[in-house]
């Protein structure tokens, strides 16, 4: 079994947390952009950007699912290469 270093270890969480971030930042903005259409409309048009609105808001709950899903397989994938790397 392989060991990793403490460099290493922190560089890999660094820029997993920098995944995680974006990843929130993005749905997020998703999310938020179609709760604002959604609540804030009047008019004729209120239907339709109640629509815009939900439909933002799914790609946003989407988008944080996929994201999240890619980078548990990312931590399982990567720790399997590094388990693996030791073996040889």
């Amino acid at each position: 079994m392989s060991t990793v270093s403490m460099r290493e270890s922190v560089s890999y969480g660094l820029n997993l947390a920098g995944y995680f971030i974006g990843v929130v930042l993005a749905s997020g903005l998703a999310f938020g952009v179609g709760g604002f259409l959604t609540a804030h409309n009047t008019g004729i048009i209120n239907t339709v950007l109640s629509f815009v609105g939900f439909l933002f808001q799914l790609v946003g709950s989407v988008a944080l699912l996929i994201g999240l899903a890619g980078a548990l397989y990312k931590i399982i994938a990567d720790g399997v290469r590094t388990g693996s790397l030791g073996v040889e």
